[in-house]
């Protein structure tokens, strides 16, 4: 009845495998990230707003404006000396 009810447990027993140098700390470090933003303002034109900033120009119904972030960082070491750049953005 209590393997009915739990049922029969087989354990494999295989050996463990792994590479030492997937796992051993680099010298050397590289990193960041980048970013895009793109933005699309609706316009008004009948607001007064757009006719005081925009006099005598016609913009349209819309503008695009495009942010964009790039930032990067890295490090070597070398015994007991560290190089390292902390984040850099461009």
């Amino acid at each position: 009845m209590g393997d009915y009810l739990f049922g029969s447990f087989t354990f494999a027993e295989e050996e463990y495998k792994f590479d030492l140098s997937e796992i051993e700390k680099k010298p050397y470090h590289f990193g960041g990230y980048f970013e895009l933003r793109p933005i699309l303002f609706g316009l008004d034109r009948n607001a007064s707003l757009y006719r005081l900033k925009f006099f005598n120009r016609d913009e349209g119904k819309t503008i695009e404006e495009y942010n964009g972030k790039l930032q990067l960082e890295g490090s070597f070491e070398k015994g007991i000396a560290v190089f390292s750049s902390g984040p850099i953005s461009i």
